[in-house]
């Protein structure tokens, strides 16, 4: 599902995923440079940190527009069986993802803190506008460079990212 808010410019992406018995779901915000700025900063997290609980994601971020869109995946289309999009101003790893790259690795990190579902929400800066494009592209290479977009070359599904099957097997532990 995709929405887009034409008076505030925020879009949103949301992947729901049924298949194999998963209820894991994925969602990406983008928001005008706007957002960066004032209450509307505190609303956008508020509403991530909403969304990652009542839908349970396994992995999502939230960040300018021109940032998320300037990641060049491996594949012509992100395929999230490969590698992940990015590490962003906010981004909401779930349990599954803590254990794949290892939950002391995750939590952390610096920008690190307790999210929903046993998971962890990173939040790079106070405001999207505010992080360092240095910060995104170290955190990533601490994680594993391989599992996001833009770093490597072909990718087996499940090498360097979570297939829906291992998703799903992760859930039956």
């Amino acid at each position: 599902m995709f929405g887009s808010f034409e008076r505030s410019g925020v879009t949103a992406q949301i992947r729901h995923f049924k298949a194999l018995g998963i209820w894991e779901n994925s969602i990406g915000f983008t928001a005008p440079e706007a957002f960066s700025f004032g209450p509307d900063v505190e609303r956008l997290v508020g509403l991530f940190n909403l969304t990652n609980e009542r839908l349970r994601a396994f992995y999502a971020y939230a960040d300018l527009k021109d940032i998320i869109c300037a990641k060049k995946p491996s594949t012509p289309s992100l395929d999230i069986s490969r590698e992940l999009l990015g590490v962003f101003w906010l981004t909401y790893f779930g349990e599954q993802y803590c254990r794949f790259f290892g939950r002391d690795k995750v939590t952390t990190l610096s920008a690190a803190s307790p999210g929903p579902g046993n998971g962890v929400t990173l939040r790079l800066a106070p405001s999207a506008a505010q992080t360092s494009d240095g910060l995104r592209q170290r955190l990533e290479g601490v994680l594993g460079a391989e599992s996001f977009a833009g770093n490597g070359g072909v990718k087996a599904r499940g090498q360097f990212a979570m297939t829906l099957a291992q998703l799903a097997s992760e859930l039956v532990r």
